[in-house]
C-alpha cells in the first residue's frame, strides 16, 4: 500500500502539469474545436470535459506537441490555452 500512494504522489504532478483549459469565443465554427479535439486525442491525450457555457474543453496528458499544435489553432480564433489549475477568490491560510 505504501508503495503505491508513493507512485500516486510521483506521478500526481506528471499529471497535473499537462492538464490544460482551451476556450474560443462564441462566434468560433465548431469545426476548430473539433479540430483541436482532434490533435490532442490523436497525440495521446484524453478529453476531460467538453464545456456547454463556454465553448471550448480541458483535457489531460497534453504531450508538448499536441500543445504548440492546438496553441497555434487556437491563436487563429483568438482563443486562449491555459494551465488547469485551481482558482481562488479568497486566500487560503
Amino acid at each position: 500500500m505504501k508503495l503505491s500512494a508513493a507512485l500516486l504522489l510521483v506521478a500526481l504532478p506528471a499529471a497535473l502539469a499537462n492538464a490544460i483549459v482551451v476556450t474560443y469565443p462564441s462566434d468560433t465554427p465548431d469545426s476548430v474545436v473539433e479540430d483541436a479535439i482532434q490533435s490532442i486525442e490523436k497525440a495521446g491525450g484524453h478529453i476531460t470535459h467538453i464545456f456547454e457555457l463556454l465553448k471550448g474543453f480541458s483535457a489531460v496528458d497534453v504531450t508538448e506537441d499536441a500543445l504548440g499544435e492546438v496553441s497555434t489553432q487556437t491563436a487563429n480564433h483568438h482563443g486562449t490555452v491555459e494551465k488547469d489549475q485551481e482558482y481562488t477568490t479568497q486566500e487560503i491560510a
